[in-house]
């Protein structure tokens, strides 16, 4: 498994403000000794992979399994886009929570059956208001649970206006705190 970058930091989407130790798998990472990680993941209770955890996910599922074993109140939270393959992944484990970004022009099919199969928290990125009913209409066509669904937006300006919309419509909605706050260079 290719580690890019660990941090300690807080979620800004969905989990807002949860505090846990920040783990991006990449390409063009560093491989790390499995023993070495999971030694230092022990000393943490939420643990979020993102970047490409998917294009790891057969050592990403060992490596789960074994701090779950090993700790039974650890929560993994693996933070994706809805690309790639699903044959690998954890399904309906308490301990695991799956926060996938769908981009409605470019998504896996089948891999979006299985996240809202898994009770995956789907984000839909809104950049401006007309997005969002073409949001709702593809939430009601694939049949998604309206439940796990989220407009998000980094745009400030769009808040109030978004969260009226998506409060008529009757979709989640969470701000990017993240992108909105915490990128900003």
């Amino acid at each position: 498994m290719k580690i890019k970058q660990m941090y300690i930091g807080y979620t800004g989407l969905v989990l807002v403000g949860l505090k846990g130790y920040f783990i991006e798998l990449e390409d063009e990472g560093v491989e790390t000794n499995e023993d070495g990680l999971i030694t230092t993941l022990m000393n943490y209770q939420n643990i979020i992979f993102y970047g490409k955890p998917l294009d790891a996910a057969d050592e990403l599922v060992k490596l789960i399994k074994k701090l779950i074993k090993l700790d039974s109140n650890v929560k993994i939270c693996i933070m994706s886009d809805c690309k790639g393959n699903s044959n690998a992944l954890i399904r309906r484990n308490p301990n695991v929570g799956y926060i996938i970004r769908v981009n409605i022009n470019d998504y896996n099919e089948e891999l979006l059956k299985w996240f809202n199969g898994a009770d995956a928290k789907l984000i839909f990125d809104c950049n401006s208001i007309d997005e969002i009913d073409t949001f709702d209409m593809f939430i009601k066509e694939k049949e998604l649970n309206k439940n796990n669904c989220f407009i998000s937006t980094k745009n400030g300006e769009l808040l109030t206006e978004l969260f009226d919309k998506c409060y008529l419509l009757g979709i989640n909605y969470c701000p990017d705190f993240k992108g909105m706050l915490w990128d900003k260079k």
